[in-house]
Order: C-alpha cells, then sequence, then structure tokens
C-alpha cells in the first residue's frame, strides 16, 4: 500500500514521509532558507535590508553569564532559533531563549516554540557563561517598522551604533511608560529617571506602552553616544543579587518618605518573610 504524504509524495507508510521544515522557501527573500519545505510566511524581502547580497555581515553580540537580554540589528538569512543558536548549543553554553509572550527555545528538552527569530524584537537568553553570539546576514534598515504591542514586550535595537534612549524613544513618547535593560537600569519619563542613558547594538530592552504601535527608530540627531559604563550598585553589606531574568522598579516619590534618605544611602526591600528582594542607592 501507499500513503500519500503531507507533500503530496506516495511512500511506503506515514514514517517515510519528509519532515516538515518551516521557513521562507522565496529564494528572493533576505531570508530564504533553503533546507525549508513548508513557507511559514517569514520571508523578508529587499525593502526591509540595505541590500540582499553580503552573506559575510555579521554581529557578535557579548552574553553576559546568566540571563540577559538580546536583539540585533541583522536581517539573518536563516532565521531559524536553532540555526542561530547553533555555536552556543555545540559548545553546551545555551540553556534557554525566551521571547515576549513566553514561547521558548530550550535546547535541553528538545523544545522550540519560538521557531524563527523575529525581526525587531528582543530575547531573553540564558548561558552558562560569558560568550559570544554571532549572527550572520544582511544589515536591516534602521528604521524597519516594529510593531509593539501595549502592555510588556521586548524590543530591539537596529542601530548599529549606541546612542541616547531618550533621543530613540521619542516617537512613542506619548505612549511609553517605561523602558528597562537586563540590569533593572531603566527609562522612566514620568519620574524624569533615566539610568539607562544609551541604548547599545546587541541588546535587548523590556518596554511597557499605553497602547500598541507601529514604532521605527529615527535618525540620530545629536550623534553616536559612548557605551555608559555605569556599573549597577552592588551593597557593601549584602550579597550581590542573582539575576532571574525577572526584575520590578519601585519608585517612592519624595514626599513619601518621614525621614527622607541622603543621596548614595542604601534602600532595601523585604518582603514579608524578611527575605531581601531588592536594594538600591538613593538618587
Amino acid at each position: 500500500l501507499e500513503f500519500v504524504c503531507w507533500d503530496g509524495s506516495l511512500e511506503c507508510s506515514e514514517e517515510d514521509c519528509p519532515e516538515q521544515m518551516g521557513g521562507c522557501t522565496d529564494s528572493e527573500a533576505c531570508n530564504y532558507d533553503e533546507n525549508a519545505n513548508i513557507d511559514d510566511g517569514s520571508c523578508i524581502y529587499q525593502n526591509a535590508c540595505d541590500n540582499c547580497e553580503n552573506p559575510e555581515l555579521t554581529q557578535e553580540i557579548e552574553l553576559p553569564f546568566g540571563w540577559s537580554l538580546f536583539s540585533t540589528y541583522i536581517c539573518p538569512f536563516n532565521p531559524n532559533i536553532v540555526q542561530i543558536m547553533d555555536e552556543l548549543v555545540n559548545n553546551n553554553e545555551l540553556i534557554i531563549v525566551k521571547n515576549d509572550v513566553g514561547m521558548v527555545y530550550w535546547p535541553m528538552f528538545n523544545i522550540n516554540s519560538i521557531g524563527n527569530l523575529n525581526i525587531g524584537k528582543g530575547y531573553q537568553i540564558k548561558v552558562t557563561n560569558p560568550t559570544v553570539l554571532t549572527v550572520s546576514g544582511d544589515t536591516l534598515n534602521y528604521n524597519y517598522p516594529i510593531n509593539i504591542n501595549s502592555g510588556w514586550s521586548l524590543l530591539g535595537y537596529l542601530h548599529q551604533e549606541p546612542y541616547s534612549i531618550e533621543e530613540m524613544l521619542t516617537p512613542i513618547d506619548d505612549v511609553l511608560i517605561i523602558a528597562k535593560n537586563y540590569l533593572g537600569q531603566v527609562y522612566w519619563p514620568m519620574f524624569n529617571l533615566n539610568t539607562i542613558q544609551t541604548m547599545i547594538p546587541g541588546q535587548g530592552y523590556q518596554i511597557n506602552l499605553l497602547e500598541g504601535s507601529i514604532f521605527s527608530y529615527p535618525e540620530s540627531v545629536n550623534g553616536r553616544y559612548g557605551y555608559n559604563n555605569e556599573l549597577p550598585f552592588y551593597s557593601n553589606k549584602f550579597r550581590k543579587p542573582t539575576n532571574t531574568g525577572n526584575n520590578m522598579t519601585l519608585g517612592i516619590p519624595n514626599e513619601s518618605w518621614i525621614y527622607k534618605p541622603e543621596i548614595g544611602d542604601e534602600v532595601v526591600v523585604y518582603d514579608i518573610e524578611g527575605l531581601i528582594v531588592g536594594n538600591a542607592q538613593y538618587r
């Protein structure tokens, strides 16, 4: 007996049918995947890229130990997360990758619900030691339109140079609540608080919007910024906190204090059981 496979071919049994591989099957697209046999709608065409003839272009993204956030300004020719993370997996450095809706690539358990890297998005990643993620493909236009949902999401950074976060997020000033990096540093316009200062190529950012927006990065007017070398605050009294991949930002209005702290004092937050859940320097 012959079995009709999903692609119309005939085999002796269902087990003999070719494996379904999702990806971009259009050879005219920037991210054409020659191994794909099912088009999953991920094709990116020349209007998204500066050009599609430079397959040697790479971006090296430094990843710290543990949890962090990454993004890329590269339009990868093979956007599948498995392909992009291949070297980290082979070196036993990758633990897990997560997107902003909870989908994961978890090689230890052979789970991949992310599929292809989404252009302009940020991703949470956890690695076993400091390492470098290399992404190859072509350059995206920095103003490639990014669909950002209301509430919390993860935003990628598409400029190839570091620029002021205040300048870069100007197009969404009216709907932006807060932006955070993986260290918990924030850009919080409501309280005139900006400890991020500079958006850095390769990093991703948590962002919270009042309503959804189609966002494009603007051209920089003020020129290239230096990397922000401000280190996160570490207490002299308590151990360095563990980065769990999740953080909260607590703002305390000045009028709330009975005894107002001095600049540089340490503020420590305890939970109901006496566990320290946060500490920061008063500024």
